[in-house]
């Protein structure tokens, strides 16, 4: 998994995809989701996205400390 490049969609910097994942169940606006339908694959966008967003978090927390 290291090994792997990270992945980019526009500015956002993504690790790996081959890491477990959890099933959850989401409430979000119907625009967000219709945004994202206009990508084949929409839900795969919408996770690469919450995931860069939480990678970003979690680096600036890091960084604070």
């Amino acid at each position: 998994m290291k090994d792997e490049k990270p992945i980019a969609i526009g500015n956002l910097s993504l690790a790996p995809e081959n890491e477990p994942m959890a099933h959850v169940s989401l409430r979000i606006p119907e625009y967000v989701v219709e945004y994202y339908r206009a990508y084949p694959n929409y839900t795969k966008v919408m996770r690469r996205v919450l995931k860069a967003y939480a990678e970003q978090q979690l680096r600036q927390t890091s960084d604070e400390v």
